[in-house]
């Protein structure tokens, strides 16, 4: 024999000790996590990696100890290693969903509770591939996109937000809270007949959505369509009778459509909910006014300026 053939038979040999000793430690493992002792199985995988960190069956078989553990995150990294090393295990997942859905989707919940939505988005994205059929996981898909494009809302970046958000209405599109914050970003970036469209496509999947309503009332403040916002405003204060700001916006909107008598009703009754908003005084001083009610009108005036300092 020759040097590089012994070389080469030592290079075999070495690999098929390797394999071998992985081979051991993954067989004791699945006798652990049979026998429910997960901790031992842990450590018996673990072992494996160490002796072939590409052994992507050591990963799976890791993912699904953590999640008998309910550690879905860590169980769904660890299905994510077993794919980077062999792509094909999705055919193992597709085939048995009952398991690997299951674990991505439930990481998806724990990460999106834990507040880290991006995570989330991805696990649940995952848990489509395995399994597309699962409303439930578009759904959560959808909530996801929406808690995403508040943050994005948060930061007024509401060009981002849309698109996070037409996202989730594409792969869920019977979420009203998706069309109502579409509604408020094409508000802020001034498309106001996009946001008409929006707040009633949220207004059609709950017809109990008070902000939606609020939300369109005001738009037809802005574009000076007074007699439309009424009904908007009415129906705000029929879902809530102690919405302040329901009854202020109504106020206003009687104001600008000149019917005076109606208006100091409304607006009456939004000082009697809320005292300190100034905004319901100074208009309430223009009823007062426009009904020739002088001192009533000096009065809510005073009280506007007051309440503005």
């Amino acid at each position: 024999m020759n040097v590089r053939s012994g070389l080469m038979l030592l290079i075999i040999f070495g690999c098929l000790a390797v394999l071998g000793c992985a081979s051991q430690y993954l067989t004791a493992g699945k006798v652990y996590l049979q026998q429910n002792d997960y901790d031992a199985a842990i450590e018996q995988f673990n072992k494996a990696l160490e002796a072939n960190p590409n052994d992507a069956e050591a990963h799976i078989w890791l993912g699904r100890t953590y999640a008998q553990q309910r550690k879905y995150a860590a169980a769904s990294e660890e299905l994510d290693k077993a794919l980077e090393i062999d792509p094909g295990k999705m055919g193992t997942y597709q085939k048995e969903p009952q398991i690997y859905w299951a674990i991505y989707q439930n990481a998806g919940i724990e990460l999106n509770t834990a507040g880290d939505f991006r995570g989330a988005h991805d696990r649940f994205w995952r848990a489509l591939e395995i399994d597309s059929t699962r409303a439930s996981t578009k759904e959560a898909l959808g909530l996801v996109g929406v808690n995403e494009a508040v943050e994005l809302i948060a930061v007024e970046d509401y060009e981002k937000a849309l698109e996070e958000l037409d996202s989730a209405i594409e792969i869920y599109p019977h979420m009203s809270r998706a069309y109502f914050l579409k509604g408020v970003c094409l508000m802020n970036i001034e498309r106001r007949e996009d946001a008409k469209a929006a707040f009633q496509a949220a207004i059609g999947l709950d017809p109990e959505d008070r902000d939606s309503y609020f939300n369109l009332g005001l738009l037809h403040i802005l574009m000076e369509e007074h007699e439309k916002a009424i009904p908007l405003f009415q129906k705000v204060i029929e879902l809530d009778e102690t919405d302040a700001e329901g009854w202020s916006y109504l106020g206003l909107a009687y104001v600008n459509a000149k019917e005076f008598d109606t208006a100091i009703q409304a607006l009456e009754r939004a000082v009697e909910l809320d005292p300190l908003r100034a905004s319901t005084y100074a208009n309430l001083g223009i009823a007062y006014r426009e009904m020739g009610m002088q001192e009533k009108a000096f009065e809510a005036f005073k009280r506007a300026d007051e309440l503005s300092q």
